[in-house]
């Protein structure tokens, strides 16, 4: 498909919802959060157990990102002339 020069496809580039700042306070929370827990549990167990916890740590937060969608509620966010 060809497309006019400096133009975007649709799904090129971060979704609009990522651009919003909701989002970015969202995901920082949760990333505070998962990290807080990792370190906690890094405190609690053997070293020879760490790596384990790592992996453990990236499957939760990567888990917890992926159920970030806004709420019906939210979902003004989306439009383009208010996510300014």
């Amino acid at each position: 498909m060809e497309k006019p020069p400096g133009t975007k496809l649709i799904n090129e580039g971060p979704s609009l919802l990522r651009k919003t700042r909701w989002y970015r306070t969202r995901r920082l929370r949760l990333v505070r959060v998962a990290r807080a827990r990792y370190l906690r549990r890094l405190r609690e167990t053997p070293p020879w157990q760490w790596p384990a916890l790592f992996w453990q740590y990236r499957r939760e937060l990567r888990a917890a990102l992926g159920r970030i969608t806004p709420s019906a509620g939210s979902l003004w966010l989306l439009d383009p002339l208010k996510a300014q």
